[in-house]
């Protein structure tokens, strides 16, 4: 059977031999679908920071007062990353097109 499921983990019923061997694919499964990012979050966007908080591991994380944001490294699951990135380009796109409506006028 082993050759026919390669990446299989048998577990014993009886005795439960083999659940550590479960929990140790498990892990590297979730590793796995996880992505080391480099991301810079401006100040202004507090529920973002909030919510990488609570669903990624933070790495590193450094207060830029010269841009006014938060660089982090962190590590992501790959399905939130676009997401995020979608959001910051949306926020940073707004903000430029109201800087440039002040000088239009």
């Amino acid at each position: 059977m082993i050759n026919k499921y390669p990446d299989s983990v048998f577990i014993s019923a009886k005795t439960g031999e083999g659940i550590d061997k479960l929990y140790s694919k498990i892990e590297d499964f979730l590793q796995r679908s996880k992505k080391c990012i480099d991301l810079e979050i401006p100040f202004e966007m507090q529920k973002l920071m909030s919510f990488l908080q609570n669903n990624a591991e933070i790495i590193e994380s450094k207060y830029n007062k010269t841009t006014n944001s938060h660089a982090l490294k962190l590590k992501i699951s790959r399905q939130l990353l676009d997401g995020i990135k979608k959001q910051i380009e949306d926020f940073n796109l707004l903000k430029f097109i109201n800087n440039s409506n002040t000088y239009i006028k």
